[in-house]
């Protein structure tokens, strides 16, 4: 009999990759592509995987949901960004239509912090679970060798999936080789100054500047974004113009 498993998880957390390492359906394409290396597998027979990036609902037999700390969201939005340009193209449509003479940088920036803004702002509601949901928390993946192999036999268990330390040593050599261009990247963009961020780091920044600002200031609405965009704009250009310098905005 066919079971069937809800996944949920914010974009960029690891969601397709969990089917996949949960199913033992790798297949050699999924790990050669950057891109590709999460949403390439086989679907198992033995288990109907449902995966969604909303919160979890009380009609769901059982879920698996992926969790975040807030010391996470900078590496989820960096994936996010980086892993699915389908949809930072499908972001930039509305802001093209009014703002045609915008840069696409520009327009990527300025359309894509409003994901990080959502992480940060839903954090404790999207960590909340029922009783019927097994969490995974977002640093399982990164766990030392030894501390992962043992709490992934251990999920692999409660999960009823036949497991063993091999698969497990293997695949996780395989997973972080592949993911350590992204933790290096997101370590040194952070660092580095706004001249020297790529788009998806600059794009972070003006995400905090967000969150900062709507504190104490009511034209910064964290639930219009469209409204915003003109602010938005005139940020990352004075941003451009100071090499970075907030204390200009």
């Amino acid at each position: 009999m066919t079971k069937t498993i809800t996944v949920n998880y914010p974009g960029g957390s690891y969601g397709n990759f969990l089917v996949a390492f949960l199913s033992k359906s790798f297949n050699e394409d999924s790990w050669r592509s950057p891109l590709l290396d999460h949403h390439q597998y086989d679907q198992p027979k033995q288990i109907n995987f449902i995966k969604t990036h909303h919160n979890v609902s009380d009609s769901d037999q059982f879920n698996i949901k992926i969790t975040y700390d807030i010391d996470d969201i900078d590496l989820i939005f960096r994936l996010k960004c980086y892993k699915t340009p389908w949809d930072t193209e499908n972001n930039i449509k509305d802001i093209h239509t009014r703002y045609k003479d915008l840069n696409d940088t520009t327009k990527k920036i300025v359309s894509c912090c409003w994901y990080k803004v959502e992480l940060k702002k839903n954090l404790i509601s999207w960590n909340s679970v029922t009783p019927n949901t097994l969490q995974i928390p977002f640093k399982y993946f990164f766990l030392p060798i030894d501390e992962y192999v043992k709490i992934w036999l251990e999920i692999f268990k409660v999960l009823e999936i036949e497991c063993n330390d091999s698969y497990l040593k293997d695949t996780y050599k395989k997973f972080q080789s592949r993911q350590s261009t992204f933790i290096n990247d997101l370590d040194f963009y952070l660092k580095a100054t706004w001249y020297d961020k790529d788009w998806i780091a600059r794009s972070s920044v003006i995400a905090n500047i967000i969150i900062e600002k709507s504190k104490d200031n009511a034209n910064i609405d964290l639930g219009q974004y469209g409204f915003i965009s003109d602010i938005l704009i005139s940020w990352v250009y004075k941003l451009d113009s100071s090499n970075g310098d907030i204390n200009t905005l």
